[in-house]
Parts: C-alpha cells; structure tokens; sequence
C-alpha cells in the first residue's frame, strides 16, 4: 500500500466519524419523532373510538325515541269513547304523535283522532256537537272545515314573518341559517 495512500485515508477517518456521528444523532432524532407520532396516533385513535361509541349511544336514544312514535293501530271509537272536556288535560295543543287521520277507517275515528289532539277548548265544543248529533259531524271535512273556522286564527305569513324577525345565526353554520330563512321567507 502506498505510504500517501494511507495518509488520505487517515485523515478521511475524522470527516467519515463526524458524518457517523451526525447520522446517528439524526437516527436517534427520527427514532423519538416516530415513537412521538406513534403515542399521538394511539390517543387519537383512542378519542374517535370514544367518540363513535358515544355517537352509536346517541344513536341508540334517537332509535329508541323513533320507535316510541311509531304509528299505533288506530281504533274507531264510539261517540262515548270520545274525550271530554273534563277528561283532556288543561295544557294548550298537545303534540300530535299518532298517524294522521287519512289512515283512520271511517269519519267517526278520523273525527276522534282530530278530537283527541284538540285544545281543551275545542275538544269541548267538538264533543258537545258530536254528543247532540250535530250535521258537520257526518262528513270529516266538513268537521274539518268548520274547527278551522272556529279555531284556527293563525295566518301562514304573519306566523312567518314573525318566525322571520325572531331569527338569529348564533352558533349554527351559515348555511343552515340560510336554509332556515328561504323556508321561512317563502311560507
């Protein structure tokens, strides 16, 4: 081996030991940065598997909530069974919760459907035309037409209107916001 040969070599062996040591600072820098990101992987996976399990618990509420309206099997009622103003509850409307009254059979159990979601009000005075045998109590529509008359003194634009100035973003997204009032404005 030539004597200038060894030479080189030698005094390559400090630069080559600096670059080893450089690489290895380096490994072990990427070494921490994978066991890092590893750590945040777990927790992160640790906080959407709690956060599914608490969306599926929603979820459960909401089924459960759905399967308590579902829709019962309507009965026809004879006039007797019909409430009476002594027995409906004095609260305003009562939320309507059962099938609408096209999937009733026969005028009178689409009658006591509409009777038995009334206000205490109207459910008395329906029950006092039904009890003498009132005209309007032979056809549904009729009845219909005449309890809106008699009780429904709500106009669709000032309902809207008003709905329309109480309207506020707050925290929901703008394009819900939007949606809300084109349904309000075009009421």
């Amino acid at each position: 081996m030539d004597p200038a040969d060894v030479n080189t070599v030698r005094s390559a062996l400090p630069a080559q030991g600096t670059k080893i040591h450089q690489h290895k600072t380096q490994l072990s820098s990427n070494s921490r940065g994978v066991k890092e990101l590893t750590k945040r992987q777990t927790e992160l996976q640790s906080f959407v598997a709690n956060q599914v399990r608490h969306l599926a618990a929603q979820l459960q509420l909401v089924i459960a909530c759905l399967n308590d309206l579902a829709y019962p099997k309507p009965a026809s009622p004879a006039p007797a069974q019909l409430p009476t103003p002594t027995s409906l509850p004095s609260a305003a409307p009562r939320p309507i919760r059962l099938a609408p009254p096209e999937k009733y059979s026969g005028d009178s159990a689409q009658m006591a459907f509409m009777v038995s979601h009334l206000t205490v009000r109207a459910a008395a005075w329906a029950t006092a035309e039904w009890s003498r045998g009132a005209a309007i109590c032979q056809d549904v529509k009729v009845f219909s037409q005449t309890l809106s008359k008699l009780f429904d003194h709500s106009s669709p634009a000032r309902e809207a209107s008003q709905a329309l100035l109480g309207l506020r973003q707050r925290s929901r997204r703008v394009i819900d916001y939007a949606i809300e009032f084109c349904t309000l404005a075009r009421a």
